[in-house]
């Protein structure tokens, strides 16, 4: 069972008291007051010097929810206006398969494919999503990155196009398939599993030059 930080047990002490007492405007105060507490623990502050990309996205999301701070920067202190710069120059430069793996959206860049470009939203439910059903995070770089190995190292691009149209081979198949189609669609494990990672192997091989 999880430990009631120091802070967040003062407060269910006096919301306890306080209804002992019958004193319930009391206690929904100190109840409040330890809900408050807890999401605070459960949040800890970002650091204010982060040593990487991840680190600096995260001082971003923080100080993005911060009144005080938005009204400085947006009033042109020079202070704020310097540390978002520094932070968010720390997370162009990242690279952006290290932040998609960490669970952190990479900065989009122009879409000029007509939204065919996934956003760093997209690729981090992409990449939670394959964790989910079993791919390692290897694979998922791998499929991240289009730049697939096997037990002997990197694949070749010829290998790697040899393998998506076997792929494509493959799906067209089972996508004709009525028993498959039948498992995919009510949320077979193994099924979904056996697609997606079919469906990588393509993806891989059409963004191979």
């Amino acid at each position: 069972m999880t430990d009631i930080p120091a802070d967040v047990q003062i407060h269910v002490d006096a919301a306890n008291l306080a209804e002992s007492q019958g004193n319930h405007a009391g206690r929904a105060a100190a109840a409040t007051a330890a809900l408050n507490a807890w999401g605070a623990a459960m949040r800890p502050t970002p650091s204010a010097e982060p040593q990487d990309a991840v680190g600096a996205s995260a001082r971003l999301a923080h100080l993005q929810k911060d009144p005080a701070w938005r009204g400085k920067y947006f009033n042109g202190d020079q202070e704020a206006r310097a540390e978002f710069g520094k932070l968010t120059g720390m997370v162009a430069a990242a690279d952006p398969i290290d932040l998609v793996m960490n669970g952190v959206a990479p900065p989009d860049g122009v879409d000029e494919n007509s939204g065919m470009t996934p956003s760093g939203r997209d690729l981090v439910a992409g990449a939670k999503h394959l964790s989910e059903i079993g791919f390692t995070t290897g694979e998922i770089r791998e499929v991240l990155t289009g730049k697939l190995e096997d037990d002997t190292g990197p694949l070749t691009p010829a290998e790697i196009a040899a393998g998506a149209a076997g792929g494509q081979r493959w799906l067209d198949r089972a996508t004709k398939d009525a028993t498959f189609r039948k498992s995919l669609l009510e949320g077979d494990r193994s099924a979904r599993e056996m697609f997606d990672r079919i469906c990588a192997v393509v993806a891989a091989g059409k963004g191979t030059p």
